[in-house]
Protein backbone atom coordinates (compact mmCIF):
# COMPACT_ATOMS: atom_id res chain seq x y z
CA UNK A 1 0.00 0.00 0.00
CA UNK A 2 2.47 2.22 0.86
CA UNK A 3 4.58 1.58 -2.57
CA UNK A 4 1.18 2.60 -4.17
CA UNK A 5 1.56 5.98 -2.39
CA UNK A 6 5.37 6.41 -3.19
CA UNK A 7 4.79 5.41 -7.09
CA UNK A 8 1.64 8.23 -7.26
CA UNK A 9 3.91 10.94 -5.45
CA UNK A 10 6.80 10.53 -7.63
CA UNK A 11 4.54 10.38 -10.68
CA UNK A 12 2.60 13.59 -9.34
CA UNK A 13 6.16 15.08 -8.63
CA UNK A 14 7.20 14.42 -12.40
CA UNK A 15 4.14 15.80 -14.06
CA UNK A 16 4.38 19.03 -11.78
CA UNK A 17 8.01 19.43 -13.14
CA UNK A 18 6.77 18.85 -17.11
CA UNK A 19 4.54 21.29 -16.48
CA UNK A 20 6.51 23.85 -15.20
CA UNK A 21 9.34 22.96 -17.71
CA UNK A 22 6.45 23.80 -20.57
CA UNK A 23 5.70 27.02 -18.91
CA UNK A 24 9.00 28.47 -18.90
CA UNK A 25 9.57 26.91 -23.05
CA UNK A 26 6.18 29.62 -23.76
CA UNK A 27 7.01 32.49 -21.54
CA UNK A 28 10.80 32.08 -23.64
CA UNK A 29 9.44 31.53 -26.83
CA UNK A 30 6.58 34.45 -26.79
CA UNK A 31 2.63 34.83 -27.13
CA UNK A 32 0.52 32.11 -29.28
CA UNK A 33 0.87 35.11 -31.97
CA UNK A 34 4.73 34.00 -32.94
CA UNK A 35 5.92 38.04 -31.83
CA UNK A 36 9.44 37.80 -31.09
CA UNK A 37 10.46 38.39 -27.46
CA UNK A 38 11.08 42.48 -26.19
CA UNK A 39 14.41 43.31 -25.73
CA UNK A 40 15.55 45.58 -22.53
CA UNK A 41 14.08 48.58 -24.40
CA UNK A 42 10.85 47.39 -25.22
CA UNK A 43 11.16 46.53 -28.70
CA UNK A 44 10.91 43.29 -30.58
CA UNK A 45 14.53 41.95 -32.07
CA UNK A 46 12.43 41.77 -36.00
CA UNK A 47 11.55 45.37 -35.46
CA UNK A 48 14.88 46.43 -34.39
CA UNK A 49 16.02 44.70 -37.54
CA UNK A 50 13.90 46.14 -39.74
CA UNK A 51 14.40 49.93 -38.55
CA UNK A 52 17.93 49.62 -39.20
CA UNK A 53 17.73 47.84 -42.82
CA UNK A 54 19.29 50.16 -45.66
CA UNK A 55 17.64 51.62 -48.40
CA UNK A 56 17.24 49.83 -51.68
CA UNK A 57 17.75 52.29 -53.88
CA UNK A 58 21.37 52.73 -54.97
CA UNK A 59 21.02 56.13 -55.78
CA UNK A 60 19.52 57.30 -51.92
CA UNK A 61 23.32 56.92 -50.97
CA UNK A 62 25.15 58.73 -53.30
CA UNK A 63 25.47 61.84 -53.87
CA UNK A 64 22.95 63.95 -55.78
CA UNK A 65 23.28 65.33 -59.01
CA UNK A 66 22.11 68.64 -59.54
CA UNK A 67 21.97 71.16 -62.82
CA UNK A 68 21.84 75.00 -61.92
CA UNK A 69 20.66 77.45 -64.13
CA UNK A 70 20.02 80.78 -63.92
CA UNK A 71 19.11 83.91 -66.17
CA UNK A 72 19.78 87.72 -65.31
CA UNK A 73 18.70 91.13 -67.41
CA UNK A 74 20.34 93.96 -66.25
CA UNK A 75 21.11 97.61 -66.90
CA UNK A 76 24.41 99.82 -67.18
CA UNK A 77 24.83 103.52 -67.52
CA UNK A 78 28.59 102.75 -68.32
CA UNK A 79 28.79 99.86 -70.57
CA UNK A 80 32.43 99.24 -71.28
CA UNK A 81 33.17 99.29 -67.24
CA UNK A 82 30.32 96.96 -66.64
CA UNK A 83 31.37 94.93 -68.96
CA UNK A 84 35.11 94.63 -67.75
CA UNK A 85 33.94 93.71 -64.33
CA UNK A 86 31.48 91.32 -65.79
CA UNK A 87 34.91 89.45 -67.64
CA UNK A 88 37.23 89.93 -64.56
CA UNK A 89 34.81 88.03 -61.74
CA UNK A 90 34.19 85.03 -64.76
CA UNK A 91 37.64 84.64 -64.70
CA UNK A 92 38.09 84.74 -60.76
CA UNK A 93 35.54 82.56 -59.92
CA UNK A 94 37.13 80.24 -62.99
CA UNK A 95 34.46 80.17 -65.15
CA UNK A 96 34.19 80.98 -69.27
CA UNK A 97 32.09 82.80 -71.90
CA UNK A 98 30.88 80.20 -73.85
CA UNK A 99 28.58 82.38 -76.54
CA UNK A 100 28.23 85.85 -77.10
CA UNK A 101 26.17 88.24 -78.98
CA UNK A 102 26.85 92.02 -78.58
CA UNK A 103 24.57 94.72 -80.61
CA UNK A 104 25.57 98.14 -81.38
CA UNK A 105 23.69 100.66 -79.88
CA UNK A 106 23.49 104.51 -81.56
CA UNK A 107 25.83 107.69 -80.69
CA UNK A 108 24.42 107.98 -77.25
CA UNK A 109 24.91 104.60 -76.38
CA UNK A 110 22.05 101.82 -76.61
CA UNK A 111 24.76 98.81 -76.89
CA UNK A 112 23.36 95.47 -75.60
CA UNK A 113 25.03 92.31 -74.98
CA UNK A 114 23.72 88.25 -74.57
CA UNK A 115 26.26 86.92 -72.56
CA UNK A 116 26.05 82.68 -72.05
CA UNK A 117 28.44 82.23 -68.96
CA UNK A 118 29.48 79.01 -67.33
CA UNK A 119 30.61 78.65 -64.12
CA UNK A 120 31.63 76.54 -61.49
CA UNK A 121 28.66 74.81 -59.47
CA UNK A 122 30.26 75.70 -56.18
CA UNK A 123 30.88 79.62 -57.03
CA UNK A 124 27.86 80.10 -59.01
CA UNK A 125 25.89 81.91 -55.61
CA UNK A 126 28.95 83.98 -55.66
CA UNK A 127 28.52 84.98 -59.09
CA UNK A 128 25.26 86.46 -59.10
CA UNK A 129 26.23 87.77 -56.13
CA UNK A 130 28.53 90.05 -57.63
CA UNK A 131 26.34 90.86 -60.62
CA UNK A 132 23.89 92.36 -58.93
CA UNK A 133 25.68 94.07 -56.47
CA UNK A 134 27.47 95.76 -59.20
CA UNK A 135 24.56 96.52 -62.11
CA UNK A 136 21.32 97.38 -61.84
CA UNK A 137 19.70 93.89 -62.28
CA UNK A 138 15.97 94.26 -63.80
CA UNK A 139 15.21 90.46 -63.11
CA UNK A 140 16.96 87.00 -62.13
CA UNK A 141 15.81 83.54 -61.97
CA UNK A 142 17.68 80.29 -60.58
CA UNK A 143 16.63 76.94 -61.39
CA UNK A 144 17.56 73.57 -60.21
CA UNK A 145 17.28 69.82 -62.04
CA UNK A 146 17.67 66.59 -60.23
CA UNK A 147 19.04 64.16 -62.19
CA UNK A 148 20.30 61.88 -59.81
CA UNK A 149 17.75 58.85 -61.11
CA UNK A 150 18.40 59.17 -64.72
CA UNK A 151 22.31 59.64 -64.13
CA UNK A 152 22.84 56.23 -61.74
CA UNK A 153 20.47 54.17 -64.14
CA UNK A 154 23.12 55.29 -66.73
CA UNK A 155 25.67 53.90 -64.26
CA UNK A 156 24.67 51.03 -63.84
CA UNK A 157 23.68 50.07 -67.19
CA UNK A 158 27.03 51.16 -68.01
CA UNK A 159 28.54 48.74 -65.67
CA UNK A 160 26.37 45.70 -66.93
CA UNK A 161 27.15 46.79 -70.34
CA UNK A 162 30.78 46.23 -69.73
CA UNK A 163 30.79 43.14 -68.06
CA UNK A 164 28.53 41.93 -70.93
CA UNK A 165 32.06 42.87 -72.65
CA UNK A 166 34.35 41.42 -71.18
CA UNK A 167 32.63 37.99 -71.23
CA UNK A 168 31.96 38.80 -75.16
CA UNK A 169 35.85 39.60 -75.21
CA UNK A 170 36.61 36.65 -73.42
CA UNK A 171 34.32 34.37 -75.80
CA UNK A 172 35.71 35.70 -78.61
CA UNK A 173 38.95 34.39 -77.92
CA UNK A 174 38.01 30.78 -76.82
CA UNK A 175 35.66 30.78 -80.09
CA UNK A 176 36.01 27.67 -82.26
CA UNK A 177 34.29 28.69 -85.37
CA UNK A 178 34.39 31.38 -87.71
CA UNK A 179 30.67 32.01 -87.88
CA UNK A 180 30.88 31.74 -83.85
CA UNK A 181 33.17 34.37 -84.10
CA UNK A 182 31.07 36.33 -86.36
CA UNK A 183 28.03 36.14 -84.61
CA UNK A 184 30.30 37.52 -81.08
CA UNK A 185 31.91 40.05 -83.05
CA UNK A 186 28.45 41.58 -84.04
CA UNK A 187 27.04 41.57 -80.63
CA UNK A 188 30.60 43.14 -79.28
CA UNK A 189 29.91 45.75 -81.66
CA UNK A 190 26.43 46.61 -80.40
CA UNK A 191 27.53 46.21 -76.89
CA UNK A 192 30.42 48.83 -77.43
CA UNK A 193 28.25 51.29 -79.18
CA UNK A 194 25.83 51.17 -76.39
CA UNK A 195 28.54 52.08 -74.28
CA UNK A 196 29.95 54.84 -76.27
CA UNK A 197 26.33 56.50 -76.52
CA UNK A 198 25.95 56.07 -72.29
CA UNK A 199 29.92 57.49 -71.55
CA UNK A 200 28.62 60.49 -74.05
CA UNK A 201 25.65 61.08 -71.83
CA UNK A 202 27.48 60.76 -68.51
CA UNK A 203 30.44 63.33 -69.88
CA UNK A 204 27.49 65.66 -71.11
CA UNK A 205 25.42 64.96 -67.47
CA UNK A 206 29.39 65.76 -65.54
CA UNK A 207 29.83 68.88 -67.55
CA UNK A 208 26.66 70.72 -67.32
CA UNK A 209 27.02 69.57 -63.45
CA UNK A 210 30.03 70.96 -62.80
CA UNK A 211 29.42 74.16 -64.31
CA UNK A 212 26.39 75.84 -64.17
CA UNK A 213 24.97 78.01 -67.16
CA UNK A 214 23.87 81.49 -66.50
CA UNK A 215 22.26 83.82 -69.69
CA UNK A 216 23.46 87.03 -68.77
CA UNK A 217 22.04 90.25 -71.11
CA UNK A 218 23.56 93.81 -70.27
CA UNK A 219 21.41 96.66 -71.49
CA UNK A 220 23.09 100.05 -71.95
CA UNK A 221 20.31 103.23 -70.46
CA UNK A 222 20.52 106.57 -70.20
CA UNK A 223 18.05 105.99 -67.42
CA UNK A 224 17.17 102.84 -65.14
CA UNK A 225 14.38 101.20 -65.60
CA UNK A 226 12.59 101.64 -62.20
CA UNK A 227 11.80 99.25 -59.75
CA UNK A 228 8.21 99.32 -59.42
CA UNK A 229 5.37 98.96 -62.12
CA UNK A 230 2.90 101.61 -60.73
CA UNK A 231 1.46 104.47 -62.92
CA UNK A 232 2.78 107.09 -62.06
CA UNK A 233 6.41 105.60 -62.69
CA UNK A 234 5.29 104.33 -65.67
CA UNK A 235 3.89 107.58 -67.32
CA UNK A 236 7.42 109.17 -65.81
CA UNK A 237 9.25 106.27 -67.24
CA UNK A 238 6.95 107.08 -70.53
CA UNK A 239 7.81 110.84 -70.16
CA UNK A 240 11.38 110.39 -70.41
CA UNK A 241 11.89 107.66 -73.07
CA UNK A 242 9.50 109.82 -75.41
CA UNK A 243 11.81 112.95 -74.27
CA UNK A 244 14.98 110.67 -75.46
CA UNK A 245 13.40 109.65 -78.85
CA UNK A 246 12.59 113.46 -80.09
CA UNK A 247 16.27 114.16 -78.82
CA UNK A 248 17.41 111.58 -81.09
CA UNK A 249 14.83 112.20 -83.78
CA UNK A 250 15.72 115.99 -83.76
CA UNK A 251 19.77 115.05 -83.58
CA UNK A 252 19.38 112.50 -86.60
CA UNK A 253 17.84 115.30 -88.55
CA UNK A 254 20.42 118.09 -88.23
CA UNK A 255 22.87 114.89 -88.57
CA UNK A 256 21.02 114.55 -92.00
CA UNK A 257 21.28 118.30 -93.24
CA UNK A 258 24.79 118.78 -92.26
CA UNK A 259 25.68 115.52 -94.39
CA UNK A 260 23.37 117.12 -97.22
CA UNK A 261 24.10 120.75 -97.06
CA UNK A 262 27.60 120.10 -99.65
CA UNK A 263 24.20 118.71 -102.18
CA UNK A 264 21.67 121.24 -101.06
CA UNK A 265 24.42 123.90 -101.87
CA UNK A 266 24.99 122.62 -105.37
CA UNK A 267 21.52 122.03 -105.95
CA UNK A 268 21.10 125.77 -105.03
CA UNK A 269 23.34 126.99 -107.07
CA UNK A 270 21.94 125.27 -110.19
CA UNK A 271 18.37 126.13 -109.33
CA UNK A 272 19.73 129.78 -109.32
CA UNK A 273 21.48 129.08 -112.83
CA UNK A 274 18.54 127.80 -114.13
CA UNK A 275 16.20 130.49 -113.02
CA UNK A 276 18.82 133.36 -114.33
CA UNK A 277 19.20 131.51 -117.86
CA UNK A 278 15.16 131.34 -117.78
CA UNK A 279 15.09 135.52 -116.77
CA UNK A 280 17.35 136.22 -119.41
CA UNK A 281 15.79 133.94 -122.69
CA UNK A 282 12.62 135.22 -121.81
CA UNK A 283 14.33 139.25 -121.77
CA UNK A 284 16.06 138.55 -125.02
CA UNK A 285 12.51 136.78 -126.70
CA UNK A 286 10.53 140.06 -125.02
CA UNK A 287 12.58 142.65 -126.88
CA UNK A 288 13.01 140.80 -130.38
CA UNK A 289 9.22 141.25 -131.24
CA UNK A 290 8.76 143.53 -134.14
CA UNK A 291 6.91 146.78 -132.78
CA UNK A 292 2.69 146.71 -134.49
CA UNK A 293 2.29 149.04 -136.96
CA UNK A 294 -0.71 151.11 -137.24
CA UNK A 295 -3.19 150.31 -139.98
Amino acid sequence: MKKRWICFGVLLLALLLLLCACGDGKEYAGDSSGSAPANKSGAAFGTEASSGREPTDPAAAMPPKIIRTAEVNAETKSYDDAMTLLRGKIDAVGGYISDAHVYAGNEEGGRTANLTVRVPAEKLDEFLAYVENNVHVTSSSVSSNDVSARYYDIEARLATLRAEKAALDDMLEHAATTAEALAIRAQLTDVTQDIESYEAQIRLYDDRISYSTVTVRLSEVVVFSPETERFGARVANAFRESWQGFRTFFANVVLFFIYALPFLLVLLVLLGAALAVTLILRRKHKNAKPPHKDE
